[in-house]
């Protein structure tokens, strides 16, 4: 992967001592100009990144209450819906995105208005296509909201769920199983739960579909579905520690989800790190996932839809071994700082946002900032190594 710029925790946040979270994309309509958007512990940092190797610092929308080390965020028609957890009553921010345009140079940004529906949330999901967002371990539970006016939301429903969402995805289906096609579905991601498979067509009444979980399930984080809505890939972010079996290393589980009535979990692909797995996130046949410790990697999927599964070796645990299905693409580590010595932590790469138009990634690393990184067209022959000394970051190239 190819480096273009970086931005520190320091800069974005306006001050010391704070840390990243959450991280996302806006492509201007009107100008076709390309945004990242960062959520620190202080509040949403705005970057311009049309030139990856130049971004703009365009300033910052604090928080409504205090610091916290989770705030996330994602648009939906030119708006922009920040949430964050343990941090008192904040609520849901609302920004119009469109306010960045023609801005040049940093300042301070307040939301356009707040949703106070709800004090905490964890995550936030929505569904471009319905314009229905779903707010993930709140305070009212998994709130589901109607964004027909982007400003002003309404709620439609408070669902339990299997007692806790930490994260969810959600679809118009339009995959294999076609007693659902055109449904809405929603893929919880439920922690010590499991998968849990959700029919939201009518959001005042969901219907739960089924439910699923897998052996030495530590913590069910975030998943994501391949572009044909056929395989959900899951990441787990406890499984890295003792479980039963002992400390593992990092693990990417699959789900085939041919009948939504029945997922069946295929298995697993094990990692030579010992990196905690957070969020990932598909784009076409590559996987972008980030993986605290070990930064961004990214893996080619083809061969998902080409694998005989009934045919692939059995793990001890009785699963699938899944070391052909994930062909390991690219990477880059944005946490260099455990080289030496291998960290199981909650340091480096929370999450990744792969979909400008434009083919730039956004990384974003708790301790290390916003990485503008591109996918090489051939392998480069040196790679970046991050050096911290004495708090100050310095690049130095390494072959």
């Amino acid at each position: 992967m190819q480096l273009h710029s970086r931005l520190s925790i320091d800069t974005l946040a306006g001050k010391t001592g704070e840390v990243g979270s959450a991280i996302w994309g806006w492509v201007d309509p009107l100008t076709s100009r390309e945004y990242a958007l960062y959520g620190i512990s202080n509040g949403t940092a705005f970057v311009d990144v049309t030139a990856p190797a130049a971004p703009v610092y365009l300033g910052l929308m604090a928080t409504n209450t205090g610091s916290s080390p989770w705030r996330e965020l994602q648009t939906y028609n030119n708006h922009l819906y920040v949430v964050s957890d343990g941090n008192g009553a904040h609520g849901m921010q609302i920004f119009d995105l469109t306010r960045l345009r023609g801005a040049t140079t940093a300042q301070s940004w307040t939301p356009n208005t707040t949703y106070n529906g709800v004090t905490n949330t964890h995550t936030i999901t929505i569904n471009e296509t319905t314009g229905y967002a779903f707010l993930n371990g709140s305070s009212a539970q998994q709130q589901v909201l109607n964004l027909a006016s982007p400003l002003s939301p309404t709620s439609v429903l408070n669902y339990a769920g299997l007692g806790y969402v930490h994260d969810s995805t959600s679809v118009v289906y339009h995959g294999p199983d076609a007693a659902h096609v055109g449904k809405e579905i929603v893929l919880n991601s439920s922690g010590g739960s499991g998968l849990e498979v959700v029919n939201f067509t009518n959001h005042s009444a969901p219907v739960r579909l089924s439910t699923g979980n897998y052996p030495n399930l530590g913590y069910t984080h975030q998943g994501s579905l391949t572009d044909d809505h056929r395989f959900f890939i899951v990441n787990d972010e406890f499984d890295e520690w003792a479980l039963g079996t002992g400390v593992q290393n990092t693990r990417t589980h699959i789900w085939d989800l041919a009948d939504l009535d029945s997922p069946a979990y295929l298995g697993y692909y094990e990692h030579p790190s010992i990196a905690i797995d957070h969020n990932l996130f598909i784009k076409g046949s590559l996987l972008f996932e980030s993986n605290y410790t070990v930064g961004l990697r990214v893996f080619d999927l083809s061969a998902l839809w080409a694998t005989n599964f009934a045919t692939l070796p059995l793990r001890g645990d009785g699963t699938k071994n899944l070391q052909s299905v994930l062909i390991p693409h690219a990477f880059f580590d944005t946490y260099n700082q455990d080289d030496l010595a291998p960290e199981r932590s909650f340091n480096g790469q929370w999450g990744n946002y792969p979909f400008l138009p434009s083919g730039t990634i956004l990384a974003g690393d708790r301790n290390n900032g916003l990485f503008v990184l591109s996918l090489s067209s051939a392998p480069e022959p040196v790679s970046w190594l991050l050096v911290v000394l004495g708090g100050v970051a310095l690049y130095r190239r390494r072959r």
